[in-house]
């Protein structure tokens, strides 16, 4: 069995994931050795074995995560053994004519982003984004507050 994919060979790719779950456990062994050099991690369950052979599988064939996430991960990585807060860039600009969709408590809310505001539930909404704590632990009331074209104000959360 081949240690790794040409990159781009969807073929060699699909029929390598196929065929890790035929394997026994110790050509699930030998595979993982090959693939990542050192012995598998002890009491690691076949599921997640195959899972991460297969994620080797498909990050030689199609390529890995950007450097730019890999420098997150370490640095989210790093913050976890240090108990710090970690620090992250949360501006992401959103284009006029993108929905975003939250599910909260078991209910689907869909916001439609417009040039000079958005529209949720039929209404449109000027911009008007300012961060409070009401204290109540969260709830669609939360963070961000929109203020109608009719003057009424409500309020919604994206978090």
């Amino acid at each position: 069995m081949k240690n790794s994919i040409p990159k781009g060979d969807a073929k060699g790719l699909g029929a390598a994931l196929d065929a890790l779950s035929l394997l026994d456990p110790q050509e699930l062994n030998a595979r993982w050795k090959a693939l990542y050099g050192s012995d598998p991690p002890d009491r690691l369950r076949r599921p997640l074995m195959i899972q991460a052979l297969a994620y080797r599988l498909q990050e030689q064939a199609l390529g890995g995560l950007k450097p730019a996430t890999r420098r997150l991960l370490a640095n989210v990585a790093g913050c976890g053994e240090t108990r710090r807060p970690v620090a992250t860039d949360s501006q992401r600009p959103v284009k006029a004519g993108a929905v975003l969709i939250r599910e909260w408590h078991g209910t689907k809310h869909q916001v439609t982003a417009l040039k000079d505001g958005f529209m949720f539930r039929g209404k449109r909404f000027q911009w008007k984004c300012y961060n409070f704590e009401n204290g109540d632990g969260g709830g669609p009331e939360r963070n961000w507050a929109a203020r109608s074209q009719a003057g009424r104000s409500n309020s919604w959360s994206m978090n």
